[in-house]
C-alpha cells in the first residue's frame, strides 16, 4: 500500500481545520481518534467527521484501540487539541513513530510541572506553588510571599477560571469557586495553579518540531485586558516580524523551554511574558493554536501554523525550502471583540461597521442574531475575533481603535 496514513487525536479547534486542510491539499488518508466517548461541548461544533476514513472512538480500553490502528499502515501522529495531547504521545510510541516522550507527557498538560520542568533545567521562571484541595487553605495561602498571584486550573485552556488575586482572602475565595469544579477540558478541579502574576509584555509563539529541531512559525505581541474579579480577557494579537532583533531572546528562550519540556515533533503553542528580568514562561500547549485563521495567516507571511503543521506531516523538502526563503508582504492583527455583558443579539452592524474598515480581512468567528453575548471574562466568552490586515500598520491601529470606540457606543450589536 502507498498511501499516507496521518493519524489525528481530537481534531477539534485548529485541529479540525488541519484535517480540513491536509485533505485538500496533500494525497493522504485522514484516520481519527476521539479520545473520550463524549466530545467535548466546547469543541462540538468544530468536528467534521466526513474529513476521516474512520474514526476511533475510544473509551479507555488501549488493547481494543490497538487493534484498530494495526489495520493501517500509519506513518504520523499528532494531537489536534489540547484533550488529544496525552493520548497522541501513547499512540506515537506504540507504533514506533516519531513523537513525544510519553514519560514527560504529564508535564506538557499540567501547568504546575512544566514550571518544576523549568527550574530543573535551570531557565527561569515563575514562583509558583500547587494548591490541594484536601490541604489546609490557610496554611497553603500563608506560604505566599508575593501579592497579587495569578490562580488557574492546572490543566485547563482559554483562561477558564483564570483570576488575578490581590490578597489570601481573594485567593480563599476564588479557590473554593474553582475546586470540585468540572473545567472546560472536562476534568475535575482538585488542584490548582498559584503563579506569581508577570508584568510586561506578553508574547505567543508558534512553533513546530521535527526530531527535536525547533522551527518558530510566527510571534505574536499578545496584548490583554484585566477584568475586574477575573483575570486577563483577549485584546488584540499583532504579528511580528519573527527575525526582529528586539525578539531574540523571546525566541531563545521558547527554543529552551521546549527543550526542558521534551517537545520533539510537532506543533506547539507558547504564551511569555517579557518582563524586567527577561522572558517567562506562562504555559505552553503541545498543538497548534486555537481558533487562528490560516488564510489570513498565509497572505501576511506566506504560511501559517496550521500549513506548516501539515508540511511538517505531509512534504518535510517543502517545509525546509519555505523556512528558508520566507518573507512577510503585509502586517496583520487579530482583534477579540468583548462583551460589557450578558444580552440576545436582536440585530447586528458588523456589515455597516467592522466588514467597510480599510484593513479589515476576514471574521474567524462572528455572532449572529439570535446568538446571546455573556460578558467576556475568557475566550469561551468572547463574541467573536476578526482579522485586520494592510501593507501600513497604522491602519491596524487606526481600526482597531475604531472597533473598540463601536463597542462602547453600542453600535455593533442591538442586544435584549
Amino acid at each position: 500500500m502507498n498511501e499516507k496514513y496521518i493519524c489525528l487525536i481530537d481534531a477539534y479547534s485548529s485541529g479540525a481545520k488541519l484535517a480540513r486542510y491536509l485533505d485538500e491539499n496533500y494525497d493522504v488518508r485522514i484516520l481519527h481518534v476521539q479520545s473520550s466517548v463524549e466530545i467535548l461541548p466546547i469543541y462540538k461544533a468544530s468536528f467534521e467527521s466526513a474529513l476521516f476514513e474512520s474514526n476511533f472512538i475510544f473509551t479507555g480500553d488501549f488493547s481494543e484501540l490497538e487493534r484498530w490502528l494495526k489495520a493501517y499502515p500509519i506513518t504520523e501522529v499528532i494531537a489536534g487539541a489540547e484533550s488529544g495531547v496525552m493520548l497522541a504521545d501513547e499512540i506515537a510510541a506504540h507504533l514506533g513513530l516519531q513523537g513525544n516522550p510519553v514519560k514527560s507527557s504529564e508535564q506538557r498538560r499540567n501547568k504546575y510541572l512544566m514550571g518544576e520542568a523549568l527550574r530543573r533545567a535551570g531557565l527561569p521562571h515563575a514562583h509558583q506553588l500547587k494548591m490541594n484541595a484536601r490541604d489546609d487553605l490557610d496554611e497553603q495561602i500563608a506560604m505566599i510571599k508575593k501579592w497579587p498571584v495569578v490562580v488557574k486550573p492546572l490543566n485547563s485552556a482559554g483562561s477558564d477560571g483564570v483570576s488575578i488575586c490581590h490578597n489570601g482572602t481573594e485567593l480563599k475565595t476564588k479557590a473554593a469557586l474553582l475546586f470540585g469544579q468540572v473545567n472546560k477540558l472536562g476534568s475535575v478541579n482538585d488542584e490548582l495553579l498559584v503563579q506569581e502574576r508577570l508584568f510586561g509584555q506578553q508574547y505567543i509563539v508558534n512553533t513546530i518540531s521535527e526530531r527535536g529541531r525547533h522551527f518558530i512559525t510566527e510571534v505574536w505581541k499578545d496584548d490583554r485586558i484585566e477584568v475586574e474579579g477575573a483575570g486577563l480577557i483577549y485584546d488584540k494579537e499583532l504579528n511580528m516580524d519573527i527575525d526582529d532583533a528586539g525578539l531574540k531572546d523571546i525566541n531563545h528562550y521558547t527554543l529552551q523551554v521546549l527543550d526542558a519540556l521534551e517537545i520533539t515533533h510537532g506543533p506547539s503553542h507558547v504564551e511569555l511574558m517579557c518582563t524586567e528580568e527577561g522572558p517567562r514562561l506562562i504555559e505552553v500547549s503541545a498543538r497548534l493554536q486555537g481558533g487562528i485563521s490560516h488564510k489570513a495567516v498565509s497572505t501576511a507571511i506566506g504560511e501559517s501554523h496550521i500549513s506548516m503543521t501539515a508540511l511538517l506531516l505531509g512534504s518535510r523538502p517543502k517545509l525546509h525550502k519555505y523556512l528558508s526563503t520566507r518573507s512577510r508582504t503585509a502586517e496583520l492583527m487579530a482583534v477579540s471583540l468583548i462583551s460589557k455583558s450578558d444580552g440576545v443579539i436582536v440585530s447586528s452592524h458588523i456589515e455597516d461597521t467592522v466588514c467597510k474598515l480599510d484593513s479589515f480581512y476576514e471574521f474567524v468567528s462572528c455572532p449572529m442574531v439570535g446568538d446571546t453575548l455573556h460578558k467576556t471574562i475568557d475566550l469561551f466568552t468572547c463574541p467573536g475575533v476578526l482579522y485586520l490586515l494592510h501593507q501600513d500598520s497604522s491602519v491596524l491601529q487606526r481600526d482597531y481603535q475604531k472597533i473598540r470606540e463601536w463597542e462602547r457606543q453600542g453600535k455593533l450589536f442591538t442586544t435584549a
